[in-house]
């Protein structure tokens, strides 16, 4: 009996790999890191104007390790880290880490419905049921997630101040021994939002956040330049590759979910012809590149700040509860 997947041909994939494309993607990802931790010191310059870039990058490398290591849970890792290193609240960290996701979403956005207008209509024309959804159903996806992301940045942009105010009276009705503890909450999570009132900051984490998406792109085409099945693929699919892949891991498609790995394999087999075999390699080599390379410098760093594998696990728990 004929097995539908061939293994020996998924492990010679990695045999073909081209070691110059993959450095250069490997360099290209961990600029993105150092990106993160750059415009994080914009977005927490108004409670810690001093913060050192070297201090945010190596919590960040670990932050990001945590969440390789121990899951989507442990993202809190990272703001804890950060509030801890430079003595600020960890709710206005928090805030900061809710105003980057908000920054990627509308990022991600843009450059998925960039992707669909660069898709050939024969090749839209040829994919299975679950690409099929998403093309059918990605104008009012786009359109939700893009009008509430854009309305969440406009409302903590113009309106904080204002609404932190009709919280606070708000607050005044709880219970004597919430109410001061809720009143700090919230003017910690409005302080670290504050970047988004300045016109220069809030420009500068755009900028951050488009060149933080380009880096991720060009490390896209470099991995798919290092494999001699997907070589021939341009700029544009790769950045068609990266909005397919990046949206279809936010949003739970029929039949696939939202696993980076299967989406990539889906998206490259149905939209690109790649056999299954490739398709199954390049998805697994984007999740190693673009999430677990991070892992042994971010390892090597907690070991220097004197973090264990345990503390970190400790960590996690310790900001669920």
């Amino acid at each position: 009996m004929t097995l539908p997947f061939d293994l020996p041909l998924f492990l010679r994939t990695f045999r073909q790999l081209d070691p110059w494309w993959m450095a250069a993607s490997i360099v290209l990802v961990l600029l993105t890191f150092l990106g993160r931790a750059l415009r994080w010191q914009v977005m927490m310059a108004p409670v810690a104007p001093q913060a050192p870039l070297g201090r945010l990058f190596t919590n960040t490398a670990i932050g990001f390790t945590a969440g390789v290591l121990l899951g989507r849970a442990a993202e809190i890792v990272r703001p804890y880290l950060i509030a801890k290193a430079e003595s600020v609240t960890l709710s206005s960290q928090l805030a900061v880490w809710f105003l980057e996701r908000m920054t990627d979403l509308v990022m991600v956005l843009l450059i998925f419905g960039l992707a669909l207008t660069q898709l050939d209509s024969s090749a839209a024309s040829q994919v299975g049921p679950q690409v099929k959804w998403v093309l059918e159903s990605s104008g009012r996806l786009i359109g939700l997630l893009g009008g509430g992301t854009c309305l969440v940045l406009f409302a903590m942009r113009h309106y904080s101040g204002a609404s932190g105010e009709r919280l606070q009276a708000l607050l005044a009705r709880l219970p004597d021994r919430w109410a001061p503890q809720a009143a700090k909450l919230i003017e910690s999570f409005g302080m670290g939002v504050a970047a988004t009132r300045d016109t220069r900051a809030f420009a500068l984490i755009l900028a951050y956040t488009l060149l933080e998406w380009l880096l991720v792109g060009a490390c896209y085409y470099c991995i798919f330049k290092s494999f001699p099945p997907s070589a021939h693929f341009s700029w544009q699919d790769s950045m068609a590759v990266l909005g397919f892949v990046t949206f279809g891991s936010i949003v739970q498609i029929p039949g696939i979910g939202g696993g980076m790995q299967v989406v990539t394999v889906v998206v490259l087999t149905q939209m690109f012809g790649l056999g299954l075999e490739h398709s199954t390699a390049l998805g697994v080599l984007l999740w190693l590149v673009g999430m677990v390379v991070i892992v042994p410098l971010g390892m090597a760093l907690a070991i220097r700040e004197g973090l264990s594998f345990a503390s970190l696990l400790k960590i996690r728990r310790a900001t669920e509860t």
